[in-house]
């Protein structure tokens, strides 16, 4: 249900979703996240340990600079740090 959904959502394809397969397996506490060729940012977290949601959003802001041509340097580690903080915010607000 979850992968149709997906797949729906983001015009995603069977092969933009194969990593996802052996997630859904045994998520345990792992995280997943990739960047799908329609440009949407696909997270899945399998615990909501805060350092996994941490890593995870990590990778969601890094994607979501470089989709935007924003090189993370010295000069603008702060609009990271900002992103990072919000998503890591909205989370935690859904999982208290």
């Amino acid at each position: 249900l979850l992968k149709k959904n997906v797949k729906k959502f983001f015009k995603a394809k069977d092969e933009d979703l194969e990593e996802f397969k052996d997630y859904f397996k045994d998520p345990s506490d792992r995280g997943l996240t990739k960047l799908l060729p329609s440009g949407h940012i696909v997270c899945a977290l399998g615990s909501t340990d805060i350092g996994l949601i941490a890593h995870e959003m990590f990778h969601v802001t890094v994607l979501y600079a470089d989709t935007l041509g924003i090189a993370f340097n010295i000069d603008n580690h702060e609009s990271y740090a900002y992103f990072l903080q919000y998503m890591i915010t909205i989370i935690h607000e859904q999982i208290k």
